[in-house]
């Protein structure tokens, strides 16, 4: 009888796999293999730009490694090739550039299976509604990246430097702190950015008490003085070093000196606007951050990327690729081609889950901070990566969007209807029906003409390559979706944000 019993108690508290998720698994599989086995880029043989580089690891790690080594930029973004070249090695593949492609296809394919079972297990653990689920499942996957460019360059690390941050961001959420760091580990070889980000948010993981004393630092007046700071500091350094390089050259862009200084003054006043609203929101006291962290953790944690980056130290060349440096300074200076390009490229490249984060900024910000102090220095490492318009540059930060996204929405009154109508619009900003390799563009990539429209059909996601027509047109179309997505979604004044989150912890 008791047998019995618990059988029947499962069986009540058993909840079967909506159709609404099965819906939209299908699609996104048949759209995903549509891109990836569909048509590739036109250069290089399918790799791309950095992708050579990459499809090289994939061919000649085993002696390149021991031989010549790598630059020491590159070096930490191996992973998976290098496991590629292995498994080709072990089982005596030809490591032909087809077969490389091929092998590429599978680990990519089995990467988006990672990404979907985490996601789900994600909204297990933090009891999402249903609606929220769907429409942050189209967030997360129906966007440019997957549906249309993990297909056209596979030789990337972005696909699996977002499924590391999803997965260790889980299971810190579960309190497996162990797991977190391990997938942290692995992402120290694909994409260095998430172990930083990791490891924040492991020593700051404790939350505030609700009597920590607010922070009256003025950052929202400091930070844009700063920011303009910073830019006359590096036009004054191109000009003192009588460097051929000017700020202009830097944007691809031929600019004069107001026009330059309207598009900083345009970052600098919606810097300002958005830092403002996170004053508002009572940003913590610097010194409570050491104060309920695991600072003693910390050279526990670090002990070994240090001992990895020593060993790394001598597989070095001593070859210069690129600079941590090099790309701060590339991050403040992109803003400056066209007003505010950074939104717009992330819009187009990424969905709505921008055009919500703009939307509802202060409640989306609250959320964050209200985490942890870990989350709290996350939310200004991500604004500050967000000002590059190279919008793949932000890919560690998306899976961290989605749980306070989740909580802001589950405060919204969303119809079914509407909710289906946001998911066809995310479905439609990924534009993943629009060809690229089409007449020409093979051309104007091999002479390098990149503002060219049929390059732009590539570079059309990428702020740092955009013409001002391909500009003008996604402004558009972001100022469109906006507006949409404000009519859409309904604020539902019966549910405040604090009870919200009090009744979604696992």
């Amino acid at each position: 009888m008791k047998q019995g019993s618990v059988l029947i108690c499962r069986l009540k508290t058993h909840r079967p796999f909506p159709w609404a998720y099965a819906f939209l698994i299908v699609i996104l599989l048949l759209i995903f293999s549509y891109s990836l086995f569909g048509e590739k880029i036109l250069y290089n043989d399918g790799a791309g730009w950095d992708g050579e580089f990459y499809r090289n690891v994939a061919k000649n790690f085993s002696f390149d490694f021991l031989n010549k080594g790598y630059d020491n930029f590159r070096i930490q973004r191996i992973f998976p090739f290098f496991i590629l070249n292995i498994v080709y090695s072990i089982f005596s593949i030809a490591k032909t550039n087809a077969t490389l492609m091929a092998g590429m296809l599978i680990l990519n394919s089995i990467n988006l299976i990672v990404q979907i079972i985490f996601f789900f297990k994600l909204a297990k653990l933090l009891h999402w509604e249903k609606k929220i689920t769907v429409l942050l499942f189209a967030c997360f996957f129906f966007n440019f990246y997957t549906l249309k460019s993990c297909g056209y360059e596979p030789f990337q690390t972005d696909a699996f430097a977002i499924s590391l941050s999803l997965i260790s961001y889980y299971y810190l959420l579960a309190e497996k702190i162990l797991h977190s760091y391990i997938a942290a580990v692995f992402a120290f070889f694909t994409w260095p950015l998430v172990t930083i980000v990791a490891i924040f948010l492991i020593l700051f993981r404790k939350p505030f008490p609700r009597t920590t004393p607010d922070n009256k630092f003025p950052f929202h007046i400091l930070i844009p003085i700063a920011y303009l700071i910073g830019l006359g500091l590096i036009s004054l350094a191109l000009i003192l070093r009588k460097s051929t390089l000017t700020i202009s050259t830097l944007i691809a862009r031929d600019s004069s000196f107001p026009y330059l200084v309207m598009t900083a003054g345009a970052t600098a006043l919606f810097m300002f606007i958005l830092l403002k609203a996170i004053v508002k929101k009572k940003y913590p006291y610097y010194k409570n951050f050491f104060s309920f962290s695991y600072a003693k953790h910390f050279l526990l944690l670090l002990l070994p990327f240090i001992i990895t980056k020593i060993a790394l130290s001598f597989m070095t060349n001593g070859e210069f690729y690129y600079s941590s440096t090099i790309f701060s300074i590339q991050i403040l200076i992109r803003p400056l081609k066209y007003p505010l390009i950074f939104l717009v490229n992330h819009i187009t490249y990424w969905g709505i889950p921008f055009v919500l984060l703009l939307r509802y900024f202060p409640s989306c910000t609250e959320a964050i901070i209200k985490k942890s102090p870990g989350h709290s220095i996350i939310l200004f490492l991500f604004l500050f990566f967000a000002l590059d318009s190279e919008s793949r540059h932000i890919a560690t930060f998306i899976p961290l969007l989605l749980v306070p996204l989740a909580d802001v929405l589950s405060s919204k009154r969303i119809t079914q209807r509407n909710l289906w109508i946001l998911v066809i619009l995310q479905l439609s900003l990924s534009h993943f029906f629009y060809p690229i390799n089409e007449q020409g563009t093979a051309a104007a990539f091999n002479a390098m003409q990149l503002d060219t429209f049929p390059a732009q059909r590539y570079f059309m996601n990428f702020g740092p390559w955009l013409n001002h027509k391909a500009y003008l047109f996604w402004g558009t179309i972001s100022i469109f979706s906006f507006i949409m997505l404000s009519f859409l979604i309904k604020n539902e004044k019966n549910f405040p944000l604090n009870d919200i989150q009090s009744n979604r912890k696992p």
